[in-house]
């Protein structure tokens, strides 16, 4: 299963709610560096898209779903990003969906 969690679970975490989906576990952070990644990037990249997908009613909204994949890059992965994310950037990447399109 290549979601992971800080706790090693890979368990589906129920939720207490009954209006909320059933909460997938946190992934682990990408950092673009072999030996530190516990996952390759295309599985990272789908399991980050899925628990968008699955959890989108856990978000407030779109910026809120940006912020999390910003979450999950470290490293050398979230220094190569940071560049196109300002706002000073001729073409930012400011909508979930150029954020995904990018990586």
């Amino acid at each position: 299963m290549p979601y992971t969690s800080n706790n090693n679970s890979d368990e589906v975490i129920s939720s207490s709610s009954t209006h909320c989906s059933d909460k997938i576990p946190n992934l682990s952070i990408f950092y673009n560096k072999p030996d530190k990644d516990t996952i390759e990037f295309k599985e990272w990249h789908r399991a980050i898209t899925n628990k968008l997908w699955i959890n989108a009613d856990r978000f407030a909204g779109d910026r809120a779903r940006q912020a999390y994949i910003e979450t999950y890059l470290g490293s050398r992965a979230a220094k190569t990003l940071t560049l196109y994310l300002q706002n000073t950037y001729l073409d930012p990447i400011n909508t979930l969906a150029k954020l995904l399109n990018y990586l």
